[in-house]
């Protein structure tokens, strides 16, 4: 079983982790700055694990993107591996 540990940060600043996973307000996903499908994401995240430790994510989402979304993200960084997400949001105003 994987140790999975989510901290939540409600914020727009946290420490930076080796990657970066964007949620906009129009649900579309980016890794690294490109966006992605949640298959493509999936798939690049297993890639990436292959060729390097990955320890936590850093996952920022707008505050109006669907929480399905967010659900979706997860679910993908814990079956790839990665152990430990950082999630940032920011406040609806």
């Amino acid at each position: 079983s994987i140790d999975f540990l989510f901290r939540v940060l409600i914020s727009s600043n946290a420490e930076a982790p080796e990657m970066t996973i964007l949620i906009s307000e129009k649900n579309i996903i980016s890794l690294n700055n490109q966006i992605i499908s949640p298959n493509e994401l999936e798939n690049k995240l297993k890639k990436l694990l292959n060729n390097k430790h990955i320890d936590e994510v850093l996952i920022k989402a707008d505050g109006n993107a669907k929480s399905g979304t967010l659900s979706k993200v997860i679910k993908i960084i814990r079956n790839s591996g990665i152990k430990r997400a950082a999630i940032v949001t920011k406040n609806k105003i």
